[in-house]
């Protein structure tokens, strides 16, 4: 017999910290923007600690018994075998394990990796932010951009470029003996600092929708999807005893 289950997902600060589905309630915790670790109850794996790269996508994971690797393709897919318990993934974004897409936008929309697209058209094409193909992921560069809002992309490199020219004017800082020279280098460093953050706040955090855009649902699967998708409006799972 089966039963159905349905996922509940609690946001704070434009990131999904609690996931509820049927007796497994999941924790995700991040400082300063990094993915940290997945804290499980009701599993065998209570206590998962990530190691993840500059987009935060989680390339190991920690637990007691070891480490387990995880590979992707340049637009995100994972292996099928990947551990069904570690939901996060490419970009440290969820993966829906019945249909093997990321929830991006709190919600707002499906990311396929196999399809390499979008599973529904932004709202914002194509004359907004948006672009001219209201499917496109990443504009067709998921390798050096990233997408967390569903709408539009940005640089990574832009950002990495920006913070290891910092790094540098730091370091030259602390090599200069002209005190002069070292105020000077250690404040175009702090302005790049500035620059890199800035635009990493701009392109996270003023365009992700504190709640799902239009009217669309927090739960997983209830996005509309084009043919071949099939739609996850409840999980089936076998029934616990």
């Amino acid at each position: 017999m089966d039963a159905r289950e349905t996922s509940l997902r609690f946001y704070q600060n434009n990131r999904c910290t609690t996931e509820i589905c049927g007796s497994v309630t999941r924790s995700y915790f991040h400082h300063e923007g990094n993915l940290l670790a997945q804290r499980t109850a009701g599993a065998d794996t209570p206590l998962l600690l990530f190691a993840v790269n500059s987009s935060n996508t989680v390339m190991s994971a920690f637990e007691q018994a070891g480490r387990t690797q995880y590979r992707y393709t340049p637009y995100g897919q994972r292996p099928a075998s990947a551990d069904s318990n570690m939901p996060l993934g490419f970009n440290g974004e969820q993966l829906d394990e019945v249909t093997d897409c990321y929830s991006l936008g709190n919600g707002y929309r499906q990311y396929s990796p196999v399809l390499q697209r979008l599973c529904s058209p932004d709202d914002e094409s194509p004359f907004e932010e948006g672009g001219l193909n209201p499917y496109a992921y990443c504009v067709g560069d998921p390798v050096n951009n990233v997408d967390p809002t569903g709408h539009f992309s940005f640089s990574l490199l832009f950002m990495a470029t920006t913070e290891l020219a910092s790094l540098g004017t730091l370091t030259a800082s602390f090599i200069v003996k002209d005190p002069k020279a070292r105020d000077v280098l250690q404040g175009v460093s702090g302005l790049l600092t500035a620059v890199a953050l800035a635009a990493g706040a701009y392109n996270l955090g003023k365009r992700i929708p504190l709640r799902p855009s239009r009217g669309a649902p927090v739960g997983r699967g209830n996005t509309a999807q084009p043919p071949g998708i099939p739609q996850n409006n409840n999980h089936r799972s076998a029934a616990r005893s």
